[in-house]
């Protein structure tokens, strides 16, 4: 029986690949961003939706990777 679980368990899981951030698109975000990284503020997907649309060098980014772009940016560089 736990064997049965523990495939639907792995079947079940989504598989997500890990693309590195470019240049560009870091750019784009610190520059947007920069006032709510500074205020240990994370934005809502209007924002990083409407960052979505001004730079297109984040065309192939969700909303959700810009979201934790930024939180993690923030604590990349409160931790140093």
């Amino acid at each position: 029986m736990d064997l049965i679980l523990q495939f639907l368990f792995l079947a079940c899981r989504r598989v997500t690949h890990k693309r590195k951030w470019t240049p560009a698109e870091e750019t784009a975000v610190l520059t947007h961003f920069r006032m709510a990284i500074y205020r240990n503020e994370v934005p809502g997907k209007k924002a990083c939706e409407e960052c979505l649309e001004k730079y297109p060098a984040l065309a192939s980014r969700r909303w959700e990777d810009v979201k934790y772009k930024v939180k993690n940016l923030h604590r990349s560089f409160t931790q140093n």
